[in-house]
């Protein structure tokens, strides 16, 4: 059975958790909907997960969604790229119990900067105090929002990431920013300005 743990944070702050207690499991693929009413306002979230159950018996899973590391040591440090979303997966048996895992994930394009294609967005899972980048795939589009599959060598911390979005001078018009000039655009229009004014 799987159970969603209401009462764990708040929605749009707290870290959201999805429960799954697996009884009398026997060896084979799973496919496990991780989607809850819970995790719908998360920039990004897990909507299932794809698992290859080796060894039989009973397991505990929790599928941890938060906004912050969840790790104090794992935090995306690479200043290109900006956390969509953290998420860490605990489990009660030994990882070898699981193969062929994968995910699918889902991100809103209003967490991502304006114009990035899905192709731009990563899955990466922490191991050995490094992210590493999974293989991803795009599943589908939708008018506000991506879904993504990716394929995991096991389960641990995670984290989504899009790149940052752009640096802005302050010195923008019409949607171009001019910060690369010497002095922002408005100090032209003062000295144009001035100008006229002494003729």
């Amino acid at each position: 059975s799987e159970t969603d743990d209401e009462t764990t944070g708040n929605i749009e702050t707290g870290d959201r958790t999805v429960n799954i207690d697996g009884r009398f499991i026997t060896e084979g693929s799973y496919l496990v909907n991780t989607s809850r009413s819970t995790l719908t306002e998360r920039a990004g979230n897990t909507e299932e997960i794809n698992m290859t159950v080796t060894q039989a018996g009973n397991f505990s899973m929790n599928i941890t969604h938060s906004d912050d590391e969840i790790q104090s040591d794992a935090v995306v440090t690479d200043t290109t790229r900006s956390a969509v979303q953290y998420i860490s997966v605990d489990y009660t048996v030994p990882s070898e119990t699981f193969t062929n895992t994968s995910f699918v994930f889902r991100v809103k394009k209003s967490a991502v900067p304006a114009g990035t294609s899905p192709n731009e967005i990563r899955f990466a899972r922490y191991s050995d105090g490094v992210w590493r980048t999974q293989n991803t795939s795009v599943v589908s589009e939708s008018d506000s929002a991506y879904r993504l599959r990716a394929a995991t060598n096991g389960f641990s911390q995670f984290v989504i990431t899009a790149p940052s979005p752009p640096e802005h001078s302050g010195c923008e018009l019409f949607g171009i920013d001019y910060g690369s000039f010497i002095v922002c655009w408005y100090w032209w229009l003062l000295a144009a300005g001035v100008g006229l004014s002494l003729v």
